[in-house]
């Protein structure tokens, strides 16, 4: 382990909790993996649909912050499927 990584350990430096199950939500899979913290956890995720040419991903993160793992969980699946309702396959479009 360096030196970077042991602080980042002891100060709460960011990093990616563990993904849950994915939720199926029209044609979309949203696969909720809140950001963790310094005991807060980060809105982000990831959104993926099969398409015509193969399996798409849009992955997004937020500045909200909850402090309980599962009130995260559930308002990442809430936001993902708000971006989902206006973008639709939109998220996927080339920029």
């Amino acid at each position: 382990m360096g030196l970077g990584e042991l602080f980042k350990g002891l100060f709460g430096g960011t990093r990616e909790a563990e993904p849950a199950e994915p939720v199926a939500y029209r044609d979309f899979q949203i696969i909720p993996h809140p950001k963790a913290e310094g005991g807060r956890y980060f809105i982000a995720g990831t959104i993926r649909k099969e398409t015509g040419q193969g399996l798409q991903e849009h992955h997004f993160i937020r500045a909200d912050q909850f402090t309980d793992r599962d009130l995260a969980l559930e308002q990442t699946v809430l936001k993902a499927q708000r971006i989902i309702d206006e973008q639709g396959d939109g998220l996927f479009r080339q920029t």
